[in-house]
């Protein structure tokens, strides 16, 4: 059996992150159609959670970053869910009173 070398060693992190994502993306929603657990069910929901995060990123790079350019997108990912979540925090007691 060969490796295959001519492919940068970040490219296959990617590739390989990729498919380990898809799978457990098919793994958590099987964990959340099940009906015999409430443990089961909110495991299955925070590997969505983290599932979906982090295949924000990984779909997003180019197949040819570097490590520094996964690191990057990675951070930037955070930063962004952390504003949006900070953001909803924030403001849901405001909308809550105009609502009102």
């Amino acid at each position: 059996m060969t490796r295959d070398t001519s492919m940068p060693a970040a490219s296959r992190f990617i590739k390989t992150t990729k498919t380990c994502l898809a799978i457990l993306l098919l793994a958590s929603l099987v964990l959340i159609a099940q009906r015999s657990s409430r443990l089961v069910y909110d495991i299955g929901i925070l590997l969505v959670i983290v599932t979906v995060l982090l295949g924000f990123t990984f779909n997003n790079l180019p197949e040819d970053s570097s490590f520094a350019g996964i690191v990057k997108g990675l951070i930037v990912t955070w930063v962004i869910t952390g504003a949006v979540v900070g953001i909803s925090i924030f403001s849901a007691p405001f909308l809550t009173m105009l609502g009102r």
